[in-house]
């Protein structure tokens, strides 16, 4: 289980990787590697739960050394999945909301987005938290390797 929280600004993010979108393998390079993910959004009076196919078994391996080296990275920084409806964000802890990550999520994964195209989400991670991230996306490459 992967988990970004903030009690500051009332939001969450949790994410388990369930299993290959295809379990078994078929000729495609990539449907083979499509990973399933329960998500689960809260931000403020807003809760939902969704299931989707969100990242490659090598995205998984791209962010766990990602997060594992959060810290050095350079501001403004993004990572995302192939089809960006997830994008990860370093940036400057001195903006208005004290965070250094921000998490974006388009609108095809947010069921309560009418107008704008993705939701903000942001949080402030510390070596530990980003050490766990790190773990959670490294034990999901060990579960399910590219195949």
């Amino acid at each position: 289980m992967i988990e970004f929280y903030c009690k500051r600004l009332n939001q969450s993010i949790r994410m388990k990787a369930t299993g290959y979108q295809f379990p078994y393998e078929n000729e495609s390079y990539y449907d083979d590697n499509w990973l399933n993910f329960e998500i689960e959004i809260q931000k403020n009076e807003q809760h939902f739960k969704i299931k989707d196919p969100l990242f490659l078994t090598w995205e998984c391996i791209e962010l766990a050394k990602w997060f594992q080296n959060f810290d050095s990275h350079t501001l403004n920084t993004d990572i995302m999945n192939l089809e960006n409806t997830f994008c990860f964000s370093r940036i400057n802890k001195t903006n208005e909301e004290k965070s250094n990550l921000i998490i974006r999520i388009h609108r095809t994964l947010v069921p309560y987005l009418t107008i704008a195209v993705e939701e903000e989400f942001y949080f402030c991670l510390d070596n530990s938290d980003s050490q766990k991230v790190f773990l959670g996306f490294k034990n999901i490459s060990n579960e399910f390797p590219i195949r």
